[in-house]
């Protein structure tokens, strides 16, 4: 789906990305999603899920479609299945970060970053996937290549972060 696909050695990403997860789960100040915060998570997409399916069976219940028309019909239709399927989606993310959260044991951020050196790989990887939800990697600068640090090239998108907003 990229318009502008990137590459990075994993070499020099991973322990990259490692450094920022730690840094950001050693930060009291942090704007990850915290382990007490995935309940209230759960509740509000569960709540959402339930908003948009009404929605849609109220539609669907109604009988626009001879007064819509077919076309406009179908529009709102998709529209409302689109919500359904987006609300979907976040109550599935909220689920699973729960589980992966309780796979890492259910330490705080501080135990995380304290035990970190003696957890598996597994265990690391259920930790990076409650907290970061991609990881974005731009293209190069073609006058500087290898030699422009991944620091410069990297972006962390945080479980629970908007789009809009980016590290």
């Amino acid at each position: 789906d990229c318009p502008a696909p990137a590459v990075a050695s994993t070499r020099t990403l991973d322990p990259h990305v490692e450094s920022l997860l730690l840094e950001a789960l050693a930060d009291p100040k942090s704007k990850l999603v915290k382990a007490h915060e995935i309940g209230a998570r759960i509740q509000k997409t569960a709540e959402r899920v339930r908003a948009t399916e009404e929605e849609l069976d109220t539609f669907l219940a109604t009988g626009l479609a001879s007064v819509l028309g077919p076309e406009r019909y179908r529009a709102e239709v998709e529209r409302r299945q689109g919500d359904v399927r987006a609300a979907q989606r976040e109550l599935d993310e909220a689920l699973r970060a729960n589980l992966v959260l309780g796979q890492a044991g259910s330490r705080t951020p501080e135990q995380l970053v304290e035990a970190w050196p003696e957890l598996t790989m597994d265990e690391k990887r259920a930790v990076v996937r409650a907290y970061i939800d991609r990881v974005i990697v731009e293209k190069a600068d073609p006058a500087r290549r290898r030699w422009q640090p991944i620091s410069e090239r990297v972006q962390v998108r945080w479980v629970g972060e908007s789009a809009s907003r980016r590290d």
